[in-house]
């Protein structure tokens, strides 16, 4: 298996042969296309184009993976209805596969669109999932809307500019959103590395494991991983593949050195 970097693999190829071998280690994968932001509509076609081939990957193997897609990629940031129309088609062949679907967040001003976009896939797709990040005050309020179309959720801290930014406070908005989630009584998803976090999961949902399952990065926290997977929890890993991924190398990097910054270390 051709493993190009820490963080990410090297092609479509690749990454199918990493979800066929974390199958076997109990790991679920979500795969996601790598690629900047796109600002013409080549540029957005080209993106949607490498998502549904991604998806006949997909289906060819046999595999449980899903997929996960960042708008930006598909034209949001140029032309807002042809995004929409992308993420559509993709939604489209993603049901017509039966690969569960994912949108990814972005900063701040994306999550209306997402959240829209969302909303209209799950039309299309009965597999709909959409994360959303703790550290906006608005995500409570989003939780229950998102739900109550049916809509799964992942939750995330947040990587961008939210509206908190002190870590002690967005670790309690994050059990906040997962104790509302906890009490809707629908599985979710809980993106994390953060070692405090991730033991405050174990005892909150330390009898209802089925409503939780543990989304990791490839690249970080493998120790935990296999742990969690062999002692019967659900765990996920986000693998990016494809060229042009140094933007998102370059945010893991700065990820690390912040947390070495303020003293803390992800969960091994």
């Amino acid at each position: 298996m051709d493993v190009s970097h820490r963080w990410t693999l090297p092609d479509q190829a690749s990454a199918l042969a990493w979800v066929k071998d974390r199958k076997g280690r109990k790991i679920r994968c979500t795969l996601a296309l790598l690629g900047g932001f796109a600002e013409t509509p080549d540029v957005a076609r080209t993106g949607l184009e490498g998502n549904i081939a991604c998806l006949q990957g997909i289906a060819r193997a046999q595999s449980d993976a899903s997929l996960s897609v960042k708008l930006s990629a598909i034209g949001s940031l140029f032309d807002r209805a042809a995004c929409l129309e992308h993420m559509l088609r993709i939604a489209r062949e993603a049901a017509r596969y039966q690969v569960p679907l994912e949108l990814d967040m972005e900063g701040k001003g994306s999550v209306d669109l997402t959240l829209d976009a969302a909303l209209a896939c799950r039309k299309e797709h009965p597999s709909i999932t959409v994360a959303l990040q703790s550290y906006l005050q608005r995500t409570a309020e989003d939780i229950r809307r998102m739900v109550s179309s049916g809509i799964g959720v992942r939750l995330v801290k947040g990587a961008y500019l939210g509206d908190v930014s002190d870590f002690m406070k967005i670790q309690q908005l994050t059990e906040q959103d997962a104790r509302i989630l906890k009490a809707l009584r629908l599985p979710f998803s809980l993106g994390t590395h953060d070692p405090d976090l991730i033991e405050w999961t174990l005892r909150e949902f330390g009898d209802q494991r089925d409503l939780v399952e543990f989304g990791f990065l490839k690249g970080l926290s493998e120790v935990t991983k296999l742990r969690l997977a062999s002692g019967g929890w659900r765990v996920s890993e986000y693998v990016p593949f494809g060229p042009g991924g140094d933007a998102y190398i370059l945010r893991r990097e700065r990820y690390l050195r912040d947390l070495e910054k303020s003293g803390r270390t992800p969960a091994p």
